[in-house]
């Protein structure tokens, strides 16, 4: 799986696989409780459109790559791609159960 193939993966479809869920969607962006501290209003968004995320009380965002390194910042390169290309085999399996199971 290439960098880019990773950085394609759906960012909502990632954070609702950790257990993250939307708050609200506005404009087409969907508003999260920050994953990075305890908040009583949203300050965390995702465009799905540009499949990148901004956590506006932190005055930071990025890709997918960029999000699991916030969340794990002990971890080197290798680790966070290691992880993500086993998360995205996990989900895409699911995914296909689920459309077939739909379209069945």
């Amino acid at each position: 799986m290439t960098i880019e193939e990773i950085k394609s993966v759906s960012i909502v479809q990632f954070l609702e696989s950790q257990g993250y869920h939307h708050v609200y969607i506005l404009k087409e962006n969907y508003w999260y409780l920050s994953p990075f501290r305890t908040e009583a209003s949203p300050s965390f968004n995702v465009s799905p459109k540009k499949n990148l995320w901004n956590d506006f009380g932190a005055g930071e965002g990025g890709n997918l790559i960029n999000l699991v390194q916030k969340m794990n910042p002990s971890w080197n390169n290798h680790e966070v791609l290691t992880y993500l290309e086993q998360k995205i085999k996990a989900l895409i399996p699911q995914h296909y159960s689920l459309t077939l199971f739909i379209s069945a």
